[in-house]
């Protein structure tokens, strides 16, 4: 269990990101939000798959899940939010509850693995989808980084975790913000794009340079603007 911790940690902190905007607007708004609004990511359509392609009309996005690809039930993505979310600790806390806010707006749509589920040699990607609305000034996936990595910057991190700079990717006709995480287990490369007010965001975890170029050719090979 702790190398899946690890595995998807980075999913969770990215629903994090948030979380330095957050309690600030709270202190000015007269009222809480509605609560159709406080409960929208959880009712996002995840999309479907079929003969190995995912398809999501909602957000206008289709790509072939790579062949003999293992995609997890649904309790799966649970587990992977609940236990990425008990990983990533505030110094305060005041910033922890901030940061369990944040978490409650992302939807945990797809996981896969390469290899058979909690395999010691594995890859697997994850695909989450994150609501913006609270915070208007995310335009797209840079502005997006930019708040992930102040978050990691307030949060308590294993030493050995290293994170790169912003950086950005054309994959097939879309553009995506990277970065990644790396430590001893493996690395993990976070790509980000924004549709319709929310932040979609591939989680890919790896160790082999050949998995990494299945799932970015997933994604080269992927259409974001399905009408």
């Amino acid at each position: 269990m702790k190398k899946l911790i690890f595995l998807l940690t980075a999913a969770i902190a990215l629903s994090l990101t948030v979380s330095a905007q957050t309690k600030p607007r709270a202190k000015t708004a007269p009222k809480a939000a509605p609560p159709a609004k406080q409960t929208a990511a959880l009712e996002l359509d995840k999309g479907t798959i079929e003969d190995g392609q995912y398809t999501n009309k909602y957000f206008g996005i289709t790509f072939p899940v790579p062949e003999n690809w293992q995609v997890q039930e649904e309790i799966v993505n649970k587990i992977i939010k609940d236990e990425g979310a008990k990983s990533v600790k505030a110094k305060t806390n005041a910033g922890q509850k901030a940061l369990n806010r944040a978490s409650s707006r992302v939807t945990v749509a797809v996981t896969a693995f390469k290899n058979q589920f909690l395999s010691n040699d594995n890859a697997s990607f994850v695909l989450s989808f994150e609501d913006l609305r609270p915070v208007p000034t995310v335009k797209d996936a840079v502005d997006y980084l930019q708040l992930l990595v102040t978050t990691l910057k307030q949060v308590q991190l294993p030493p050995e975790m290293k994170y790169s700079e912003i950086q950005a990717e054309k994959l097939g006709t879309r553009q995506f913000g990277f970065i990644e995480i790396n430590r001893k287990e493996a690395t993990q490369r976070m790509y980000v794009t924004v549709k319709k007010n929310y932040a979609v965001f591939f989680v890919f975890t790896y160790n082999d340079a050949a998995d990494l170029e299945t799932m970015r050719t997933m994604l080269a090979n992927g259409n974001f603007a399905l009408k």
